[in-house]
């Protein structure tokens, strides 16, 4: 993520520095010829500088060189930039601690020789090594030394370089408008590298913002010009960028392909942070697809490649996804353990009001630590000129100073103890109150669900209409996102839907309070009775009700079946159904075929583009037939020795073989095998089953 603006400076950056004009061929030949020692470092210099994206171990082998040379002829200005080259190479190869090492021995060089131009290099780069490893607080420390130094000699480039990196690390810490603030700025210096990793940057920031219309402003800005200049990070980012987009609109196919798109592309240039980004994403997708044995593997990919590279922001990442798969798959244990890792690296990287007082704190102490040795090296130093004459004087005013300074070191660690101890008070009061919230939260939950379910229709209502039905009803969390529902439009004659609203929990459950609204009114204040009417007009007041509540385009709605019951006298009924996704299964007692799947139009309530008036199917029943309606939480729920979904095959094969059941008995049955299906994994979804036998 950082590397694709190191490339950049490498390449054209540093070139005002050196005397050549960039073409490697041209570079090697003057190689052979030149007999100036300086000019010969100077050509391995970029050489190096050159091969570094294409082979570093080449321009590790160009440096080395250019450095044996430059310290046998004493060039020290040729010394700080093989030094520098060295520092990007293992930089380059995620050899993070031998290239601060390097850059620090640049940074002695270029102070010696005065290069300004080459300290803001060398400090830029020292900021970069230190956000990928997650020490912001030494990169901000750095980027803002680099930018002193890139001000200082005028070089807007180099500034806007910085400018992007310091926006980074407050995008990390979701400063959001700090990074806002600081990518801006970089956008001004007009150069179109600059230009578009800042447009990229931005386009992330809103991204994260959820303010998407934005976000493809900048996003579409950034990729015109990686397409134009060929830029592989820009382009891969995009699409990476462009796959969380859709990912939140519910196109999963078109994410998943992005992200995929993006992902070849990162292997392709080797950029393994990349790669550890995107396959947290990937993973991520695979959960809301319930596919938790790809999520786990993508995000075990991105586990190992952070731990290798040491990027902290990508391995916390991944750690939280492995616990959300490992709680989908209901294995706590395992989840418990990642979240607790994520939470260990989260605590390093959240600069809470806690964490900057403890920094604060000990930058205080390392200040006076410092100030206090300083301190008492002169007075060794005064000790030792003075130590022939005054040397019984010089031993007591030792000692006391010794005594004066572990006496002011013990007041310091106390005060220190003191602040942590007060610090560690608020923290635990934090807690306290947030321990508080979740009760209330909770409770409101619990509450919730009483009103819930006393907005459901009493079984007596349908029982006085239909002998021999059951409802399997089953919310995977407090509240629920399916609901059942029934209106008696006159004796022997009901409306029944089971219907499944999307999410579960809290937002299914107010999406289920517009549904339930909806078919109430349809019904009695627009006296509907026909199925594929009442799904007409439940599609326009879910519109009213979104539409009237927000600016925004809400993507929630509902898929439903819906059907008339109507007995005649012979004991047969006329059957009435429409219905928006889900099907109805009709399984015949004496005539053939003895099952019929009576298809759903294959569109939802509400959130839909192209709709289409709901069909109206009529069907006769005779004594002994029976038919169900469902929503999809039972046959998508994972279980069995290989941890897949139950389905509608399996689903249909266990109706068959029960049929001829009374429905009360149908129902058990449905329990304890969903209960046996599911043993040692979470319920995924909620689940409503309606069976009805004429």
């Amino acid at each position: 993520m950082i590397k694709n603006l190191l490339l950049f400076v490498l390449v054209f950056g540093l070139s005002v520095l050196y005397a050549q004009e960039g073409d490697p061929t041209l570079l090697k030949k003057q190689l052979d010829t030149v007999k100036n020692v300086v000019a010969k470092v100077d050509i391995l210099n970029e050489l190096s500088l050159l091969q570094i994206n294409n082979d570093p171990e080449v321009a590790r082998e160009f440096a080395t060189q250019a450095l044996t040379l430059a310290k046998e002829n004493n060039y020290i200005s040729g010394q700080g930039f093989a030094l520098y080259n060295l520092g990007n190479v293992n930089y380059y190869l995620d050899e993070y601690d031998e290239g601060l090492a390097k850059m620090d021995s640049s940074k002695i060089i270029f102070e010696q020789e005065n290069n300004i131009k080459g300290l803001g290099y060398s400090y830029n780069t020292t900021g970069e090594i230190y956000t990928i490893m997650g020490n912001y607080r030494d990169a901000l420390k750095a980027l803002f030394d680099a930018l002193k130094y890139f001000d200082s000699s005028g070089d807007k480039v180099g500034m806007a370089r910085v400018n992007n990196n310091i926006g980074l690390i407050h995008y990390y810490q979701k400063n959001f408008d700090e990074a806002l603030k600081y990518f801006t700025q970089a956008l001004k210096t007009g150069d179109e590298t600059r230009v578009g990793d800042a447009s990229l940057y931005i386009g992330r920031v809103y991204v994260e913002m959820s303010n998407f219309m934005e976000g493809r402003k900048y996003l579409s800005k950034a990729m015109e010009i990686g397409m134009k200049n060929d830029d592989k990070y820009i382009i891969s980012d995009y699409y990476y960028l462009m796959g969380r987009i859709d990912a939140f609109y519910g196109e999963t196919d078109l994410a998943l392909s992005e992200l995929l798109k993006s992902l070849d592309i990162k292997k392709a240039i080797e950029d393994n942070q990349g790669i550890a980004l995107v396959c947290v994403q990937v993973g991520n997708l695979f959960i809301l697809k319930k596919n938790p044995l790809m999520a786990k593997s993508y995000f075990m990919m991105a586990k190992n490649i952070a731990t290798e590279i040491g990027v902290k922001e990508e391995l916390k990442d991944a750690y939280k996804g492995l616990s959300n798969t490992y709680s989908y798959m209901g294995k706590y244990d395992s989840a418990y353990i990642y979240l607790d890792e994520h939470n260990k690296i989260y605590q390093q990287l959240v600069s809470e009001e806690a964490s900057k007082k403890l920094a604060e704190l000990e930058a205080t102490l390392t200040a006076q630590k410092r100030e206090t040795e300083i301190e008492s090296e002169r007075k060794i130093e005064a000790f030792f000129r003075k130590v022939m004459i005054w040397s019984g004087v010089s031993i007591i005013l030792v000692l006391i100073g010794l005594t004066y300074l572990m006496y002011n070191r013990y007041r310091m660690k106390k005060k220190a103890n003191d602040q942590l101890a007060m610090y560690n008070a608020e923290i635990t009061l934090q807690k306290e109150i947030i321990e508080v919230k979740n009760t209330d939260i909770m409770a409101s939950i619990r509450y919730a669900k009483r009103i819930q379910e006393t907005i459901l229709p009493a079984n007596e209502i349908i029982a006085s209409n239909i002998k021999d039905f059951f409802i399997f009803y089953k919310p995977k969390d407090i509240v629920s996102g399916d609901f059942y529902w029934a209106y008696e439009i006159q004796p022997k004659k009901l409306l029944i839907a089971a219907v499944d609203c999307t999410g579960h929990g809290v937002p299914g459950a107010f999406v289920s309070i517009v549904g339930f609204n909806g078919l109430n009114q349809a019904v009695k204040e627009f006296q509907l009775v026909h199925p594929a009417d009442i799904l007409d007009k439940l599609n326009l007041l879910v519109d009213e009700t979104f539409l009237s509540h927000s600016s925004s385009n809400i993507k929630d709605g509902m898929d439903i079946n819906l059907c008339m019951v109507d007995y005649l006298e012979d004991g047969s009924a006329n059957v009435e159904f429409a219905a928006a996704n889900n099907p109805l299964w009709l399984f015949r007692k004496d005539a053939e075929p003895a099952f019929t799947e009576i298809k759903a139009d294959m569109q939802p309530i509400g959130a839909y583009q192209e709709r289409k008036p709901f069909t109206n199917h009529v069907l006769h029943l005779e004594k002994g037939d029976c038919f169900y309606i469902f929503s999809d939480g039972y046959a998508d729920q994972f279980g069995g020795e290989k941890g897949k979904k139950f389905k509608y095959g399996k689903f249909r094969e266990l109706i068959l073989r029960i049929k001829e059941m009374p429905m009360q008995k149908q129902k058990e049955i449905f329990q304890q095998e969903i209960e046996n299906w599911m043993e040692g994994y979470e319920q995924v979804d909620d689940m409503c089953v309606i069976g009805i036998k004429i």
